[in-house]
């Protein structure tokens, strides 16, 4: 059965890929709370090596959220 946390994580991220496709500095958070939200929901079924990967797009949203507020040029 689907959980209301696993709905949540996705309803999350599906925004998040939407503004990202409209290249909105709001993907970028977004992302990171359905990252966290998919972290808690693998952690409560065990999955730790998918949590360690959620970590891991965690701190790539943060490095691309600051990148992009420092006005990165892409070099």
């Amino acid at each position: 059965m689907t959980s209301p946390l696993e709905i949540a994580a996705n309803a999350v991220m599906t925004v998040s890929i939407f503004l990202a496709g409209r290249n909105n500095v709001h993907s970028w958070w977004l992302g990171i709370i359905g990252c966290v939200l998919f972290a808690v929901l693998f952690y409560e079924s065990r999955l730790y090596a998918d949590v360690t990967l959620q970590l891991f797009f965690i701190v790539t949203c943060v490095i691309g959220w600051w990148r992009w507020l420092r006005g990165g040029t892409g070099a």
